[in-house]
């Protein structure tokens, strides 16, 4: 298929700026770049709560339970074992460099490097509270 004497795949990605576009050509691109952003879902941003944790496990087995599509990462590796002999224990986790817990795509809570650098969703507040009541956590600032 041609578009004004360049091929289709030239048209949608190749390098047709260095080509007179007759001003059909341009509105096509402006179409297929409409076209192509029209479905593209952006990442929700939400605010990080500063967290340190005490008891790593029963944060996490908590968060499991109050998710509705828990999906737990280790390193970029999905984890879906929970149990005593999986990677979410005490020193499975110490361990561990990137961790995060989802519900479906959203952050719960996570770090990266350390757990000491743990954070949580500021939309699960509730969920840090409670932790932080239970003693396996302390909260250690606002949002940000």
């Amino acid at each position: 298929m041609s578009t004004h004497g360049l091929s289709h795949n030239k048209a949608m990605h190749g390098d047709y700026f260095s080509v007179a576009a007759s001003p059909s050509l341009q509105s096509r691109r402006v179409l297929v770049t409409l076209r192509g952003n029209m479905f593209r879902s952006r990442a929700k941003k939400f605010k990080l709560i500063p967290v340190l944790p005490k008891n790593y496990r029963s944060i996490f087995l908590y968060a499991i339970e109050v998710s509705s599509a828990p999906r737990v990462f280790m390193d970029k590796q999905v984890v879906t074992d929970f149990s005593e002999q999986g990677k979410l224990t005490h020193n499975g986790i110490k361990g561990c460099t990137n961790f995060e817990i989802c519900d479906g795509n959203v952050g719960i809570l996570g770090f990266h490097d350390r757990p000491s650098e743990m954070w949580v969703n500021e939309n699960y507040l509730g969920f840090a509270r409670y932790c932080e009541q239970k003693g396996w956590l302390s909260i250690e600032g606002s949002a940000s």
